[in-house]
């Protein structure tokens, strides 16, 4: 039987756990994400600790038996095509190899989205990258779909991401 997967929300003094989680995350998919491993190895303590400190989103961290297992955060975009207000995006996903197929990352997305209405917004958007079929599809399993708006991936402009979104129950 798999263990339960708790989540806790990350703080400026978890920054050794998530920094250790993020740039594993970027070494294994590194075309999952808009940065990069070169990127984002080099920060100090001090660049780790403000930006868990941000109050325009929040960052999660899934244990499975103690062990760490994922990470997934949520930001509230503001961009010109959004209109006037915020959009909460889902940012950063990522469950361990060793734990994936647990529910890691269900529970992590559930996270987000309790954060997500917990402000009033209705729903969540995302960015997956177009070459990512399995991320794809489990967020479709999730009731995530296309929204039609694509761009290129930061760090990889040949690279597109599509645009997902899901109402908020």
């Amino acid at each position: 039987m798999r263990d339960a997967v708790e989540i806790h929300v990350v703080s400026p003094e978890d920054w050794g756990r998530f920094s250790r989680l993020r740039l594993a995350a970027l070494q294994d998919t590194p075309l999952a994400f808009g940065s990069t491993y070169e990127r984002e190895a080099d920060r100090t303590e001090a660049q780790w600790r403000e930006r868990l400190g941000r109050s325009d989103g929040a960052r999660f961290l899934a244990s499975t038996a103690g062990e760490p297992s994922g990470i997934a955060a949520v930001y509230l975009r503001r961009e010109e095509r959004d209109g006037p207000g915020p959009v909460p995006e889902l940012v950063s996903m990522w469950v361990h190899p060793a734990h994936r197929g647990w529910g890691v990352g269900r529970v992590l997305v559930d996270a987000v989205e309790g954060w997500v209405a917990g402000r009033g917004f209705a729903e969540v958007r995302l960015m997956v990258t177009a070459d990512n079929p399995t991320a794809e599809r489990f967020y479709e399993r999730l009731g995530f779909t296309r929204t039609g708006h694509t761009q290129p991936l930061p760090h990889d402009p040949s690279r597109l991401e599509h645009e997902m979104v899901r109402p908020v129950p």
